[in-house]
C-alpha cells in the first residue's frame, strides 16, 4: 500500500483517532466522509467507500453491527500494517544510541508458529543477532508491544523484548543497519 494512497490515509487517521472501537456511520457515510474530510477535501464519498472496502477485504479494518450502526475499527493485521509504516518513518530519524531486542523461545512442536515469528521480525526489519534473538536499533517499542502481545496471545512459546544501552562489539550491527558511514 502506498503511503499517499487513500486506504493508507484512512488507516493512518483511523490509528490517530484510537484503539476504541470508532463509532462511524457508514450506510449514509456521512460520519465517516466527515472523518476523512480533513485528509484530501477532494474525495468522493465513493471512493472513501471503496478504499474501505478494500481495507475491509485485504482485512485490515473490521466492521461490526451494534444499535443498527455500523462500527468500523482496526483489525490486528491494520495494527500491525501501521507498526510497519511507522518503523519505516523512524529510519529516517536519528538514532538514539539504543538496542531493541527480541528473545524468543518456541519449541521444536510448533515449528511453524516460530518460522511465523521470524519472518514477522524480518518483515518489521529486525536482524537476527543469533539463533532467537533479534535486533533493531529504532523505537518500535510502543508498536512492536502491540504485535508482541498479538502474537503472544496466539502462539505457544516465551517471547521478550529488551530496550539495551550497549552491546559490545556493535560495529557489524550498526554497519548492517546503515549506522556508521562507511569511508
Amino acid at each position: 500500500m502506498r503511503q499517499n494512497s487513500l486506504p493508507y490515509k484512512i488507516l493512518s487517521h483511523l490509528e490517530d483517532i484510537g484503539e476504541d472501537m470508532l463509532d462511524f456511520i457508514v450506510n449514509p457515510p456521512k460520519t465517516m466522509y466527515q472523518a476523512v474530510k480533513r485528509l484530501d477535501r477532494e474525495q468522493r464519498k465513493q471512493r472513501i467507500q471503496y478504499a474501505l472496502f478494500r481495507l475491509w477485504k485485504r482485512g485490515l479494518i473490521e466492521s461490526t453491527m451494534r444499535n443498527n450502526k455500523k462500527y468500523i475499527a482496526i483489525s490486528k493485521k491494520g495494527r500491525i500494517q501501521i507498526a510497519r509504516y511507522v518503523i519505516e518513518k523512524k529510519k529516517k530519524m536519528p538514532w538514539d544510541g539504543k538496542w531493541r531486542i527480541v528473545i524468543f523461545d518456541i519449541r521444536e512442536a510448533a515449528r511453524r508458529d516460530r518460522n511465523f515469528f521470524r519472518r514477522q521480525l524480518q518483515w518489521f526489519s529486525f536482524i537476527e543477532l543469533q539463533k532467537s534473538v533479534w535486533v533493531i536499533p529504532w523505537d518500535v517499542t510502543k508498536e512492536f508491544r502491540d504485535f508482541l502481545s498479538a502474537c503472544k496471545a496466539e502462539l505457544t512459546g516465551d517471547m521478550r523484548f529488551l530496550v539495551v544501552e550497549k552491546i559490545d562489539t556493535d560495529y557489524d550491527l550498526k554497519k548492517r543497519f546503515g549506522l556508521v558511514e562507511t569511508k
